[in-house]
């Protein structure tokens, strides 16, 4: 999933709640913190692409006591 624009992301939730989603880079470092809302069902939301400088990093989504990460990478 390379990027060169805004990160754009779609997830499946199965309840109406809060999701935390953190981008984080190759050393642990939280560069961002987003908090979209969300409802049950296919769900799509925009993170901005401005600031972050080309390369790896993760997303760590957050939601209760689960957690979940995807690699990122950007152009």
């Amino acid at each position: 999933n390379p990027s060169k624009e805004d990160i754009y992301v779609e997830i499946t939730f199965p309840v109406t709640g809060s999701l935390q989603v953190s981008i984080v880079d190759p050393m642990g470092r939280v560069i961002r913190d987003v908090t979209p809302s969300i409802a049950p069902g296919d769900t799509e939301f925009r993170i901005e692409r401005e600031g972050l400088v080309s390369g790896s990093y993760f997303l760590l989504f957050r939601s209760g006591e689960k957690s979940f990460t995807k690699l990122l990478i950007l152009k």
